[in-house]
């Protein structure tokens, strides 16, 4: 879900995490919203068993944008550990 500012409250608006197109089975294992970008509205940050990446940051319209940071060798996954910092970049 997104969080939108609303000067009359709270805005949510359900933000659908779509299917892989090159696998279809692959569940999402962790998801993760916060502010990343630190404009202090949330962002989201989702990974599958293939450990592919799914990043909606608020300054991009919440587009979801698939990223591939990492070559799974072992794949798939059943589990995985997440830490997200927001650190600056």
């Amino acid at each position: 879900m997104y969080v939108g500012e609303n000067p009359t409250g709270v805005t949510i608006v359900p933000v659908p995490l779509p299917l892989n197109v090159a696998c279809s089975s692959c569940a999402y294992l962790a998801i993760v919203v916060r502010d990343l970008d630190g404009d202090h509205v949330p962002d989201i940050v989702a990974i599958n068993t293939q450990l592919d990446l799914l990043v909606a940051l608020s300054t991009h319209m919440m587009k979801l944008e698939e990223q591939r940071p990492i070559a799974a060798v072992n794949a798939p996954f059943t589990a995985v550990r997440v830490s997200v910092s927001g650190a600056a970049r």
